[in-house]
């Protein structure tokens, strides 16, 4: 009895990751050391810039080209990141690997530059000392909070 390989971040590797290894070793096409896909995270979103560090690190070691990399990105894409990639990027025919990244990593930013400002919004007090002035420059740094609630709203 064996025991089941894990993924880099702990999950067990995806079905999807699974039939991809074994349409790679079936196929006859040139895949180098598809056996190194468990060793890659899922994307989901959140992780989009660890994800594609890793992807990239893997894929140098593993000696994978960009089209494998586009092709393992769109099998490892799960969660908010898939319906993303299902409602907007998918469609595009000509879709290279550094272009999905691009669309990926700058969409999900927002997650992190949101959570960013709203702390910052949130501790903005004037100090004892503090001109008014001074104050007022501290606070209008968090507009890109006010323009991100903005375009939130529905």
């Amino acid at each position: 009895m064996s025991l089941p390989l894990l993924q880099s971040d702990g999950s067990m590797p995806s079905q999807e990751t699974d039939n991809l290894s074994q349409n790679v070793l079936n196929s006859g096409n040139s895949f180098p050391n598809s056996g190194m896909l468990s060793m890659i995270p899922n994307l989901k979103g959140s992780n989009a810039n660890d994800f594609f560090q890793c992807l990239e690190k893997v894929g140098k070691l593993a000696g994978w080209n960009k089209e494998h990399l586009l092709t393992i990105s769109e099998v490892k894409i799960e969660g908010p990141a898939k319906k993303y990639y299902d409602s907007s990027i998918k469609q595009n025919s000509e879709l290279t690997y550094d272009a999905f990244k691009n669309f990926i990593v700058s969409h999900f930013a927002d997650d992190q530059s949101f959570a960013i400002d709203f702390a910052k919004f949130s501790s903005a007090q004037q100090y004892e000392h503090e001109s008014v002035r001074d104050f007022s420059v501290k606070v209008s740094l968090t507009k890109v909070f006010a323009m991100t609630l903005k375009k939130m709203r529905f």
